[in-house]
Order: structure tokens, then sequence, then C-alpha cells
């Protein structure tokens, strides 16, 4: 996929690989609803300019903090980090910036070292990971198109 930017996927080797995208349809991410529990994130949630939603990981092991973002009209990622949990085996939080100057933090951004996300041209149009039977997340990332040459 020569308009992919470099994916990077942060959390543990546990579970199954799996990958969301909606290229095809020409869609992009809306919305994001991510849950965390005492450690890690636990479940997230894509919505697709498509209509379409997916979950990853699952309601009912999600933790009570619950937060969301959503992306205005022509509203995109300007930045992007993530950081593993304290362990190493999940993913522990998510910081972005969106092009309209807005921002986004939920879970532990601190303690392990941090991962920079090349954004590319900031339009995310999908996700991947690792995930235990679709109960427990493992690792996630973001799928970008990256700026054409």
């Amino acid at each position: 996929m020569s308009y992919l930017a470099p994916v990077k996927v942060v959390g543990g080797q546990g579970g199954t690989p799996f990958s969301y995208n909606v290229a095809d349809t020409g869609g992009h991410l809306k919305r994001l609803v991510v849950w965390v529990g005492p450690d890690h994130v636990t479940c997230i949630m894509v919505e697709m300019t498509d209509g379409v939603s997916k979950i990853f990981g699952t309601a009912s092991n999600c933790g009570d903090s619950m937060t969301s973002f959503t992306f205005e009209d022509r509203e995109y990622f300007s930045s992007l980090t993530l950081w593993p949990n304290s362990t190493g085996d999940r993913l522990g939080g998510i910081k972005f910036t969106t092009t309209k100057g807005q921002n986004f933090e939920v879970g532990a951004t601190s303690g392990q070292p941090p991962t920079e996300v090349d954004v590319g041209s900031g339009m995310c149009f999908g996700v991947k990971g690792r995930s235990t039977d679709d109960t427990e997340l493992n690792a996630f990332g973001f799928l970008f198109i990256k700026f054409s040459a």
C-alpha cells in the first residue's frame, strides 16, 4: 500500500492481529471513543465518515473512564503520540493534536517511553493492532494516508 504512512502499533505481542480500514470507500476517522482501566486502554471504538463503527476490546471489560473526540469537517491529526502501559504489554495512553488546534489526551502518558507516530497527511483511514478473542485489546495503532510526493 504505497499510500500508507509508516504504521506504529504500541502495546504487547499477545493476541491475534486485526486490521480495519475504509480506504476503499474513501472514508476516514470521524469519532474516537476510548475506555481506560487502572493501567491501560481497555477498549476503543472508531466511527468512520462512512457511518460504520467498530469496537476493539469488550464493553463489559471496559474501565469506568470513557473519553471521546469527534473530528470537525476537514479536521485531521497534526501529531500523535502513543504510550505503552507500565509493563509494556498493552496500550497505555493516546495523545494527539488536530489541524484545528484541538488536543486529546487519555490514559497513562508517562512512565514508558512514548512512540511518536508519523501522521502523514493527518487523515486516518483505519486502525490495526492485536486482541485476544476480541475481548482484550493488546496493542493498537492508526493507519494514515501519507503525503503525496
